[in-house]
């Protein structure tokens, strides 16, 4: 089995590729930490905008609020912006409210047209770099065409049923009702079969795969948060046995996860990083609270957070385990912790959490 597993997070891509037929550990398998997309596409549009009064974006919906800023701040001096839907939809889910900034919605047709003799006034969007990634693999001697199976993890806020739900409140929503029937990780990854209608990131992440690699290959997609506390427990001394609180501090979110023993998720609590940067005593009173039980959902909303809930009472953790790029944020937490480190590499948490519930005869049992 040759297998590629994709974290897309706001400021690296991180990709780790294993071929089961060549028998080397997983430490030896190819690990790649990259720029993400998201942190390129600011540059990508202030170039596109030296030479051009108009910029044609299409492609997959895709994260990374920072060019956000940027393609705004063009259209408000004047730049004319034009978007297929689903790139628009990498904006706000409500084309309303992007419209209403002054990009302009258009169809697939009418840019391919526009932008035939001047390609460079168009931008792709995709969370995945595939065509930088294949010509690195192709560097390797290694085609896409041979590839079995193709995972990614990505942000995915949700699509609200209503304007009037928040959408902080409804991703911690549908995660607390997907975990509810089986309290166990492999319910959150999705293959086209099982993906819900409500995340329209991620749906766009598998039809890019499919676009890309065709459909005889296999295809997961999953939430990058959910998936980092997933890969903790590839660290040989997280003991599924255990109950493990498990503290992801990414660089867009911070997710907090119970586990009791068999890996049954017992709580989440998930948050802004950049709100624990602010105050991180109003974070250590709320993960205080999260172990008391008594972390009121309300009060993380207000907080500017995603969420808290319980879904099982729970004991003590017998350790605190840390993980993700900002995991230097514990130190002054005032709690003992230790960190996780995955086949040796905390950065391929994501992919590898991914990979454990898909392929346990690989890589172990996710429960």
């Amino acid at each position: 089995m040759k297998l590629l597993a994709i974290d897309v997070g706001k400021g690296t891509e991180d990709v780790f590729y294993w071929d089961s037929s060549q028998g080397v550990s997983f430490e030896n398998a190819i690990q790649l930490i990259l720029p993400s997309s998201a942190s390129e596409m600011s540059f990508k549009l202030r170039r596109a905008a030296r030479t051009n009064n108009e910029i044609y974006i299409r492609g997959e919906i895709m994260g990374g609020e920072p060019w956000h800023k940027t393609l705004y701040e063009l259209v408000e001096d004047g730049l004319s912006i034009y978007a297929t839907p689903n790139a628009a939809m990498s904006l706000r889910y409500d084309l309303s409210l992007v419209k209403k900034r002054g990009v302009k919605i258009t169809s697939e047709e009418f840019i391919v047209k526009r932008t035939r003799k001047n390609p460079h006034a168009e931008i792709q969007t995709s969370d995945v770099n595939w065509d930088r990634l294949e010509q690195l693999f192709h560097s390797m001697d290694i085609s896409f065409s041979e590839i079995d199976a193709v995972l990614v993890c990505a942000q995915d806020h949700g699509l609200p049923p209503s304007p009037e739900t928040s959408v902080k409140e409804f991703r911690t929503k549908m995660h607390a009702e997907i975990i509810r029937e089986t309290k166990t990780m492999s319910a959150l990854l999705f293959d086209s079969n099982s993906i819900p209608k409500e995340f329209p990131r991620l749906t766009s992440n598998l039809e890019g795969i499919r676009r890309r690699f065709g459909n005889n290959v296999s295809t997961y997609v999953m939430d990058s948060s959910l998936a980092v506390l997933s890969g903790a427990f590839l660290d040989p001394t997280v003991s599924v046995s255990d109950w493990n609180l498990i503290i992801n501090f990414g660089n867009g979110h911070t997710i907090v996860g119970m586990f009791s023993p068999g890996g049954r998720i017992a709580g989440i609590l998930e948050t802004h990083t950049h709100l624990i940067r602010k105050n991180l005593g109003l974070f250590r009173s709320q993960l205080k609270n999260f172990l008391d039980q008594e972390m009121q959902n309300e009060r993380i909303l207000e907080s500017g957070g995603h969420g808290c809930v319980y879904f099982e009472e729970f004991f003590p953790p017998q350790t605190i385990w840390i993980i993700g790029p900002n995991r230097s944020l514990a130190k002054n937490l005032g709690f003992e912790y230790s960190f996780a480190h995955p086949i040796g590499n905390m950065m391929m948490s994501g992919p590898l959490g991914m990979l454990r519930l898909a392929f346990p005869e690989y890589f172990g049992s996710p429960e």
